[in-house]
């Protein structure tokens, strides 16, 4: 191993010592730890090798120590932000076992939202071209765009394909794949969305304030274009009834 020079130390000591140390944002552990180095590197010439690095290795575990109980904190945050996003797309998914019939667990949904929740669809340009999806959904309005496509899915599942927390910012971005079956469609349209959620904490539970859904616009189309062709052929088979 070799030895740290003395002109690296010095300036690590000329740095914690003339006041300029609140732009590095390093705790009084991390700094003594570069103080002792700097204390070893002046002794360098006289410490034999066996010594440098058995000081090395308790310094590299002071410091993995500090980390340790830092990660250990910011992982407690990281955890209940990702299990918060998970939550909200999980209550999306299919269950026929609902006994109001929805389908769909809107009052799990409900329950992770803010009181001043609110919506809103991307891309830009796709939503501009789109009308109904325009402008800022509460809940309840939300709620009701879910509410109009249930009648005419026989079934959907969800796969989340990953997810990437942001605890600064107090985000998650969730990708996911929404594999849908129109009735009376054998075809499965795979609807890929990205989910944009942000989260405040309430109390002991975070739940999301603002969620923004990146649709994914050609599967969109082909799911609008089987449910008009369903509603076509039921036209049509009424049609030649009343024409017989």
């Amino acid at each position: 191993m070799i030895a740290p020079t003395s002109a690296p130390a010095n300036a690590y000591a000329r740095h914690f010592d003339d006041g300029n140390n609140n732009d590095m944002h390093f705790d009084e552990s991390y700094k003594n730890g570069y103080r002792r180095q700097r204390d070893l590197a002046d002794r360098s010439s006289t410490l034999p090798v066996s010594v440098l690095s058995a000081v090395a290795v308790e310094n590299m575990g002071e410091t993995t120590l500090q980390d340790h109980r830092l990660a250990s904190h910011t992982s407690s945050t990281y955890t209940r932000l990702k299990d918060t996003a998970l939550s909200f797309i999980d209550a999306q998914k299919h269950n026929p076992n609902l006994n109001n019939g929805d389908r769909l667990d809107f009052e799990a949904l409900r329950s992770l939202a803010t009181q001043g929740f609110t919506h809103s669809f991307g891309p830009t340009y796709s939503v501009s071209q789109t009308p109904k999806l325009q402008g800022s959904f509460d809940f309840e309005r939300f709620k009701a765009h879910l509410e109009s496509m249930l009648p005419h899915l026989e079934t959907w599942d969800i796969d989340v394909r990953g997810v990437v927390v942001d605890e600064v910012g107090r985000s998650a971005v969730v990708r996911a794949m929404y594999r849908m079956f129109v009735k009376g469609k054998e075809e499965g349209v795979e609807n890929d969305v990205v989910w944009w959620l942000e989260m405040e904490e309430h109390g002991d539970e975070w739940k999301v304030r603002k969620s923004t859904e990146m649709v994914d616009f050609g599967a969109s189309k082909r799911i609008a274009e089987l449910m008009m062709a369903g509603k076509g052929g039921a036209r049509k088979d009424s049609a030649a009834e009343k024409e017989e």
